[in-house]
């Protein structure tokens, strides 16, 4: 978003709570959207102007919104259909048969978040080797381990992505470091 849009939606939540804004100056105001800006930077403003409307029809505290209630009405709406943890190990069971074989193959077939809750293929192969007492154990751990992996995606979508930049950056140099 533009700072200059970033300042419509900011005017468009002080015209709802007039209160919350009435001792600000014009310097505090100019703040409040450069700090609003750098948390939305990649978010349209439609998307940010449609959580602020959500958040102004459900909220009964009286308060304004804050980037932090704007960003998780966000995230809800755009994980909304995101994979039920039993359904993705639906998923990964259907892709046991050949992964003995070619456990690589086979964990490729995953999507990325099965992926992360499984680890590595070998776990994958592991799981084409068990018997159904063991898959049952395994379904839980996979199933928590799913559910966190989809709780660190949204925590990390919703950092600002000047944060984001940074945590990648300095992935990328430990990977390097690896390499060497």
């Amino acid at each position: 978003m533009t700072l200059n849009e970033v300042s419509k939606i900011i005017s468009y939540i002080k015209a709802i709570y007039p209160n919350a804004y009435k001792d600000m100056t014009d310097t505090d105001m100019a703040l409040v959207a450069k700090v609003w800006k750098r948390h939305f930077d990649g978010y349209s403003m439609q998307e940010v102007l449609c959580a602020v409307d959500t958040y102004v029809s459900s909220d009964v505290s009286g308060y304004q919104p804050n980037i932090g209630k704007i960003k998780n009405i966000i995230s809800n709406n755009r994980h909304i259909n995101d994979t039920d943890p039993e359904d993705a190990w639906a998923h990964v069971v259907q892709n046991l048969q050949g992964s003995i074989q070619n456990p690589n193959r086979q964990f490729k077939k995953l999507t990325k978040k099965e992926q992360q809750a499984l680890g590595t293929p070998l776990a994958l192969s592991m799981l084409g080797r068990a018997d159904s007492k063991e898959l049952e154990f395994q379904k839980q751990n996979f199933i928590k381990r799913y559910k966190e992996v989809q709780k660190e995606d949204i925590e990390y979508e919703m950092l600002p992505s000047e944060t984001k930049t940074l945590i990648e950056n300095m992935s990328n140099r430990l990977s390097m470091d690896d390499d060497e």
